[in-house]
């Protein structure tokens, strides 16, 4: 969280990541990440994602910044995590985040969400948002390794199609994955929720439908709520 009052544009300002017992008792601040320096125009700042991994004893999150790029005026996407031991901070993964609204294509990620693991591969699963030319969202569906190597495209797609999430299920051993088409009349959206196997993306079945994908708009509150088990 970030105190009070609300960041502006006038001063450099980071995000406090805090830790409390589950009735809210003994409050802990155990860093602050600093989101975002004075020179943009805009205040894009902010850690989206969460997600502990028990069996790696680390915690996962995203961050969009401008604090590490060229200029204020550029933006990032990063996917971080800290080990629980001793709270370091290590960057895995880096995209570009649309310094204007003109910025198109699959270079310029919109939203970066769907944070979760695959506990006996140690996989981590996540899920990039763009817009076309022809300003129609689509996206992609990414694994790597813990530390960030090893990145695979599992899956892109193409509009009218779009992502909407991918997680991986423990249980289950299969990928959670959601897909809409906006061009869908019967039943709205067309497509729907997918169970995929890890191993070969095609080898899917479709287990229900949805009336409204949860990123029709690129907002941080996407997909943050997420067991994975």
């Amino acid at each position: 969280g970030h105190t009070l009052p609300y960041p502006d544009a006038t001063a450099n300002y980071g995000i406090d990541l805090l830790r409390m017992d589950y009735d809210g008792t003994n409050q802990t601040n155990l860093a602050t990440v600093q989101t975002f320096r004075t020179g943009s125009s805009e205040i894009y700042g902010y850690i989206g994602p969460m997600l502990v991994n028990r069996t790696a004893d680390r915690m996962y999150y995203v961050v969009r910044e401008n604090v590490t790029t060229a200029t204020a005026a550029d933006w990032l996407w990063n996917i971080r995590y800290r080990d629980l031991a001793t709270f370091t901070e290590t960057t895995i993964y880096t995209v570009q985040f649309p310094r204007l609204g003109a910025d198109r294509g699959d270079t310029w990620i919109r939203l970066l969400n769907c944070l979760s693991f695959d506990i006996d591969a140690g996989k981590i699963y996540w899920c990039e948002h763009y817009w076309t030319a022809g300003v129609r969202q689509e996206g992609k569906v990414r694994r790597a390794n813990l530390d960030g190597s090893n990145v695979e495209l599992l899956y892109q797609s193409a509009d009218p199609a779009a992502v909407n999430f991918a997680r991986y299920s423990n249980s289950l051993g299969k990928i959670v994955h959601g897909d809409y088409d906006r061009t869908s009349t019967t039943p709205i959206p067309k497509n729907g929720v997918w169970l995929r196997s890890k191993t070969d993306w095609n080898d899917a079945t479709l287990v229900a439908l949805e009336s409204l994908p949860e990123t029709s708009i690129f907002d941080a509150t996407s997909s943050y709520l997420w067991c994975g088990y």
